[in-house]
């Protein structure tokens, strides 16, 4: 039967989540990347909807999952010294 039913591959999409990770430190390395992570970016995205792969919401739902991400980076990263102390420690 042909129900004409779009199949949705993620909620939320990960290919935004990916993307806003590598326009967030791609600007923090060199601000001038935005000139062109933004467009490629934008472009991604638009593509996304234009070819029914996503709907706007698996969009929004990647930005919280990206923040989720660097900021859970950042803590694990901040343990770090605490890790290699009690590494050094027990040698």
């Amino acid at each position: 039967q042909n129900d004409n039913a779009v199949p949705i591959s993620c909620f939320p999409s990960m290919h935004a989540t990916w993307t806003f990770l590598a326009i967030y430190y791609l600007a923090r390395l060199r601000k001038w990347t935005l000139f062109i992570s933004v467009p490629w970016a934008l472009f991604l995205l638009l593509g996304g909807i234009y070819l029914a792969q996503h709907y706007v919401i698996d969009y929004i739902v990647a930005i919280p999952v990206a923040i989720l991400s660097i900021v859970l980076a950042k803590y694990l990263l901040s343990l770090e010294p605490y890790l290699w102390k009690k590494e050094l420690t027990q040698i």
